[in-house]
Parts: structure tokens; C-alpha cells; sequence
């Protein structure tokens, strides 16, 4: 009985041993070809792998160091959890077609990747990152703060607000349920001090559609999606930052940045509602929530949406907002189609291009006519006398009839007085 135990614990601790192995084994050969495909980019260094019996991975003591950035980005860990043990050993098997060796290589039908304690330097390297302005606009440019001569909130203004360091604990993943063809996408971030955000999406599609898809293909529907997104008092320390530059007080802050929002809406031949303006107004308060919802009626036909007017539409998409948990009941807003499309996507501007530079000309002792030599008063001068003989210098004056030319000796200079009609051939260098 003794013998059983002792070698039924050893098989058990066996497989765990296995168990831990393949999946230490298989998560450092993803890793490595995530090395190499981001090499050009960035640095990836970790401290340790480890696994655990509820389908869970967890990678600790990331570090990312992208060299446009110039700094390292710490992350206490990152970890990918699958629905269950079975689920991630059936994908890390490597006798799966679906395993991450495997060409075929698929998904599992659930997946959550967590990332914890990520913190993020506030550097100026980070507008290596940015695009090229085109001139463009995006609809977050709508909402326009009171803040002097600062327009938005970039790296620069975070740091004078206090955000040294950013710490961010983030999540997102998929869940695919093949009896009803839905697959839902999520993902929470959540900023210390700043803010913390939660999405999901819900969507209506099939396991096998792939992009483009082929003719006859069902097209994902869209089901429902929720954005929810919640201030941490980085509002309070914007209004801070934007009324020590002003000298308002919050209340004319939060006056002011409604007016310069109205501008910008109007310039893009937007009207809001009133209860859309005051909602704006509730979130500059800060600390405030702000939830955006979308639930489309069955079999919605997309194309007519361009058709109906804004409440039709509101009510064919499910539209619902809410500030601080509470409905915003109007959500109508008149829209000026044309201007919004030029405000949004305005034609690119043609800039002519410069016009090429004069050619370079050597300079070089050219031959000029007697009666322009005013000109060329200090240049230095050749000619050549009727009578053959040549003088070198430089023309020190310009007369009537003559023109006085210096030559240099070794102690100094010596001027000739040369009559104009005596001169056969001159050239100034130019």
C-alpha cells in the first residue's frame, strides 16, 4: 500500500513537473519570437515564468524598453488566463494544430491578458510616437478646455500637473460562445490617478468569417457596446493647473471651456442640446462617471441611418449617454453634414513647391565693356593696353576719361592713371 502511495505521488508530481515544463517551455519560445519580430523597435527582457492549475500564465518583472523612448517601462507582470487548465494545455500541446508552434496555429474560445503595474515615464521622447499633423481634426476635439495658451493636455503639461510616472493596470480579452455565434470583446485601464475606463462590444458572428469575406457571407453584427469611462481627480487637477495659468475661478474654467467647445462645434457645424451641453459641464466638475451606450434594434439596416433624423436614430441604435450614472435625456443635436466632413477630413493642402536655387557661377576674371566699369569700383581688374602691355590690379577710381588702377608691389601699391581709350581688353573678376 505504502509502494502505491509513494508511486502514485511520484506520477502525480511527475505530470505537474511536465505540466509546468511545456508550459514554461512554450511561453519562452513565444516570447523569443516576439524578441525577434520587435527588435528593431525595442528591448524585452523578464524575470520568470510561472503557471498555475486554474489555466492561468503569469511573466514576471517585464521589462520594455522602446528605443525611440529612451527609457524602460517596468511591468510588475503580465499574465494570459484561459478558461481553464484543460483549455491552455489543449493549446500548448504541442500534438494541437493549434498550438503557438503550429502554423495552424488558432485560438482558444476565451482569453484574458492582464497587465499589472505598468509604469510609464513622463518623458518628452514620447513625441517620437506622434504622427505627422495633416490637418485633420477627431471628434475629442469637440471638447476644448479654458486653459490660456495650452490647447490639450500633452506630456509636458502632465508632468506640471504632477504625473511624474504613470501607473497603469490594464486587461482586455475576448469570449466566443459557438452556440449562440457571439463574440464578446473587453478591456479595463485603469490610470492611477487619472482615470479608469471599461469597454465591451458584443458581436453577432461567425467562427469560420475571415476578412474580406467571400460572397454570400454572413457580415458580424453588431449586438451591443458599452464605454464607461470614470475621472480619478485628474479633472480637479487640470482645473487646478488651467486656473493658476488664467487667474479664473473653477466656475469660470468650466464657463469658459463650454464656450470654447460650443466654437469649435459650431465650426464644425455642430449644435448640441442643451442637456448634452449642461452633461459636459457636470464632467468638468470632475470626479464624475461618463457612460456611452449602444443597442441596436434586430436586423438593423445600417445604410439608412443617413436618412432618418437624429431621434430616429437614436432610437434604431439603442443610444443611451449617462453622466454620473443618471440619463441625459435629449441627445438631439442639428449637424451640418458638409461642414462636418470638411471639419473632420478637410482636403489636403497643396503647398507649391519652392522654386529651385540660381545656379552656382564660379567666380572667374570675365571681360566687361569700358563704359560699365563704374560698376566694378574695388574689384580686381586685367587689361590690356593698345599698345600691348598688361596691367594687373584692382580699379581704385572710375573718370571721365581715365580710370585709376592700383598694383601691388612688395611694400604697398602703386596706382597707373590709364586712359580709357587706351584700353585694347579689361576683365574683372566676378
Amino acid at each position: 500500500m505504502k509502494k502505491f502511495i509513494v508511486t502514485t505521488f511520484l506520477v502525480v508530481l511527475g505530470a505537474y513537473g511536465a505540466f509546468k515544463g511545456l508550459v514554461w517551455y512554450q511561453t519562452d519560445q513565444a516570447i523569443a519570437k516576439f524578441k525577434e519580430a520587435t527588435a528593431l523597435h525595442m528591448a524585452v527582457d523578464y524575470g520568470w515564468i510561472s503557471s498555475n492549475l486554474e489555466g492561468e500564465i503569469i511573466i514576471k518583472d517585464v521589462k520594455l524598453t522602446p528605443f525611440q523612448l529612451r527609457e524602460t517601462i517596468p511591468i510588475q507582470e503580465i499574465s494570459l488566463k484561459f478558461p481553464s487548465v484543460f483549455a491552455m494545455l489543449d493549446y500548448y500541446s504541442p500534438l494541437n494544430r493549434r498550438s503557438p508552434q503550429s502554423a495552424d496555429a488558432g485560438m482558444p474560445d476565451s482569453l484574458e491578458i492582464s497587465v499589472v503595474h505598468a509604469n510609464l515615464p513622463m518623458v518628452d521622447s514620447w513625441e517620437n510616437y506622434k504622427s505627422e499633423p495633416d490637418g485633420s481634426h477627431n471628434v475629442g476635439e469637440f471638447l476644448a478646455i479654458d486653459c490660456g495658451d495650452v490647447d490639450g493636455v500633452d506630456v509636458k503639461e502632465m508632468r506640471e500637473m504632477g504625473y511624474d510616472r504613470l501607473q497603469v493596470d490594464a486587461s482586455w480579452g475576448y469570449n466566443y460562445n459557438s452556440m449562440s455565434s457571439m463574440l464578446s470583446l473587453f478591456f479595463n485601464t485603469d490610470i492611477q490617478g487619472v482615470s479608469n475606463i471599461q469597454g465591451r462590444l458584443d458581436i453577432d458572428v461567425d467562427r469560420n468569417f475571415s476578412w474580406p469575406p467571400s460572397e454570400g457571407t454572413r457580415l458580424p453584427r453588431l449586438k451591443y457596446l458599452t464605454y464607461l469611462y470614470e475621472d480619478a481627480s485628474f479633472i480637479k487637477r487640470l482645473t487646478l493647473f488651467c486656473t493658476k495659468k488664467t487667474g479664473d475661478s473653477p466656475a469660470q474654467f468650466v464657463e469658459g471651456s463650454i464656450e470654447k467647445s460650443q466654437q469649435i462645434l459650431a465650426e464644425a457645424g455642430v449644435t448640441p442640446s442643451a442637456d448634452l451641453v449642461n452633461a459636459y459641464a457636470v464632467y468638468l466638475k470632475g470626479d464624475g462617471s461618463f457612460e456611452f451606450i449602444l443597442n441596436p434594434v434586430e436586423d438593423l439596416d445600417y445604410s439608412l441611418l443617413a436618412f432618418m433624423d437624429m431621434s430616429s436614430i437614436v432610437d434604431a441604435l439603442g443610444l443611451q449617454l449617462r453622466m454620473n450614472q443618471v440619463m441625459i435625456p435629449d441627445l438631439s443635436a442639428n449637424i451640418d453634414q458638409a461642414k462636418l466632413k470638411a471639419f473632420l477630413s478637410p482636403p489636403p493642402v497643396v503647398v507649391d513647391a519652392p522654386p529651385p536655387p540660381p545656379p552656382k557661377v564660379e567666380k572667374a576674371y570675365r571681360q566687361v565693356e569700358v563704359d560699365e566699369l563704374d560698376a566694378y569700383v574695388g574689384y580686381p581688374v586685367r587689361l590690356k593696353e593698345n599698345s600691348g602691355k598688361l596691367v594687373e590690379g584692382s580699379i581704385e577710381k572710375v573718370l571721365e576719361y581715365q580710370i585709376d588702377v592700383a598694383v601691388p608691389l612688395q611694400t604697398g601699391s602703386v596706382s597707373f592713371h590709364i586712359k580709357k581709350r587706351d584700353i585694347a581688353e579689361i576683365k574683372v573678376y566676378k
